[in-house]
């Protein structure tokens, strides 16, 4: 799941997008990192969000060409800003290649999240790394109540994966998506949560 964010951006916002690449955290789980998105990730961006397959389990439009791909490398840039809606871009450490995209937001107490890869990598456990490091990073944030994120019905490896780094099953329910065409449907999803102890 990801949102496809399409905001306004100017040059001065640009400028501390480019400031924010210096700046920001990284966070390493596993064989990954998360990363501040940079726009070198464009290609990473279009082969995840481009790819019908990877799309069929994503709230949102198919990016039909790298333009639309590199809106979203901006507005992801640009949501560092505010710090509540964040994409980081994945990157095996390996090899430093950027894989796919995570995303989270921040509700108050409430964290969702959310991550698409793309397809050429599924299989070899960056999901679970990648959701790993920020379950770790943000179980120590006593501030925080709950990390959730719904989940497809048709897409029970993400649900294992999430299973796997300590959400648990709460529901199965109906929410409105995005399809790859633009349109909007309504789609059975399974809702998974941990609640924080200390908050």
């Amino acid at each position: 799941k990801a949102s496809c964010l399409r905001a306004p951006v100017n040059s001065n916002v640009r400028r501390r997008c480019d400031y924010m690449s210096h700046t920001t955290p990284s966070i390493r789980g596993g064989a990954v990192e998360l990363r501040y998105p940079e726009y070198a990730d464009l290609e990473c961006v279009f082969a995840t969000f481009g790819d019908p397959e990877v799309m069929k389990f994503v709230n949102g439009a198919l990016h039909v060409d790298r333009d639309a791909s590199q809106s979203f490398l901006t507005a992801a840039r640009a949501s560092w800003i505010v710090g509540l809606d964040l994409h980081w871009t994945i990157e095996r450490i390996a090899d430093r290649y950027p894989i796919g995209m995570f995303r989270w937001h921040l509700k108050k107490a409430d964290l969702e999240i959310g991550y698409a890869l793309r397809r050429e990598v599924w299989g070899h456990g960056y999901a679970k790394d990648a959701a790993m490091a920020v379950f770790s990073y943000y179980l120590r944030d006593v501030r925080l109540s709950r990390i959730w994120a719904h989940v497809p019905v048709q897409n029970p490896r993400s649900i294992s994966v999430l299973k796997a780094t300590g959400l648990h099953v709460v529901t199965v329910d109906t929410c409105t998506r995005s399809s790859v065409e633009g349109s909007h449907h309504n789609q059975e999803g399974t809702l998974l949560e941990h609640r924080n102890g200390n908050a």
